[in-house]
């Protein structure tokens, strides 16, 4: 198994036998200046990721090369390892990709525009396939393979297996696909402790980090809400209504006890909504915001910027309690998938990998 992060991936699997390795990412590798905009397609996203010369793609390609015949696998399964994937393409060696979505994008070409709210530059998105597809050719026929015919063929893989739902897939026009479900863990945890006070139960997972978070704390505050919070990357001083949880807190309990929740990414916003409840998404780089575009519009529940202040918290708190058709709505949602589970969808992409061998 192979991680950009090793420890969090022994905690995950510390009572699982397997051989844990770094990825291997040179911390020398010249990095591409972040832009503040979002990405205009998985190709922009590509490009800042080390596709953007053939230097360094070329010794990342040669260092995972490296690594994976030392391994000699029957197969590779990636996630978001696009670097891995062409490096298998050029051994030869077949790759299950499991994805959620955005980081499997349709096999169009060129790689579809990133932001359906907003309409495409003219002439942007085909200019940045052709611009990665000529450093990812120049790489792979300098090492004597066939060059991509298309950047889209970088995804043509043994398996493509979709971890997501149709309805929170990042690109809606996608079309037909074999959706497995979402996996996440659902017991693990610690059992949620909800403080005592009136209103509807909130249970709220989110990173300190984020814009929004004490805003998050504040406009919960007011309402006096029993709130049940899962926080990443600290320990923050909470208001009297909100318990706090060092620890993550057992998903599947939580959400069959609160009333809406609030949360960032795709695992919390589907689970939440495969148990019924209504979300009040924040997120916090374009991946998250493709998935509250999908909520907002099919009426799943309201989104809060990173530019939101206490008072469009408020807002979003209080219309989620006015206006009941969100709860309607994600009740109707959970009723499509009675009977689903992450724990079926993760045995059924094992044994549709266990197919591949």
């Amino acid at each position: 198994m192979v991680s950009q992060n090793p420890p969090l991936i022994r905690r995950v699997f510390e009572d699982i036998p397997a051989e844990i390795r770094a990825a291997p990412l040179d911390p020398t590798d010249p990095l591409t200046p972040m832009p503040t905009h979002f990405a205009d397609s998985y190709a922009d996203i590509l490009l800042r990721c080390g596709f953007a010369d053939e230097t360094t793609l070329g010794a990342r390609l040669d260092r995972w090369a490296a690594l994976i015949r030392a391994a000699d696998p029957r197969l590779i399964i990636t996630d978001f390892a696009p670097t891995a994937m062409l490096a298998a393409r050029w051994l030869g060696i077949p790759v299950a990709a499991v994805e959620n979505g955005y980081s499997l994008p349709p096999a169009e070409t060129p790689l579809p525009f990133t932001r359906a709210w907003e309409v495409a530059p003219p002439g942007r998105i085909a200019a940045l396939d052709g611009a990665v597809l000529a450093v990812i050719n120049a790489c792979l026929v300098a090492r004597g393979a066939s060059p991509l015919p298309t950047l889209a063929a970088l995804f043509d893989t043994a398996g493509a297996f979709l971890c997501t739902v149709p309805e929170l897939d990042h690109y809606p026009a996608r079309g037909p696909a074999d959706y497995f479900g979402p996996v996440y863990a659902t017991q693990t945890g610690t059992a949620p402790d909800w403080p005592p006070g009136t209103g509807p139960r909130v249970f709220a997972y989110l990173d300190a980090a984020h814009p929004t978070f004490q805003p998050t704390l504040d406009a919960l505050a007011r309402k006096g809400w029993p709130t049940a919070l899962h926080v990443r990357g600290g320990t923050p001083l909470t208001p009297a209504n909100i318990r706090l949880h060092k620890e993550p807190v057992q998903l599947t309990r939580a959400l069959a006890e609160c009333d809406l929740v609030i949360g960032q990414g795709l695992a919390t916003i589907t689970a939440a909504l495969l148990a019924g409840r209504p979300v009040v998404q924040m997120p916090g780089h374009l991946e998250q915001t493709m998935i509250l575009h999908r909520v907002v519009l099919q009426g799943l529940g309201v989104g809060v910027l990173r530019a939101a202040n206490a008072d469009g918290v408020t807002l979003a708190l209080d219309t989620l309690q006015r206006e009941t058709a969100y709860t309607t709505r994600a009740r109707a949602f959970a009723d499509r998938y009675h009977g689903f589970t992450a724990e079926a969808a993760a045995a059924a992409v094992v044994e549709a990998c266990e197919y591949l061998l």
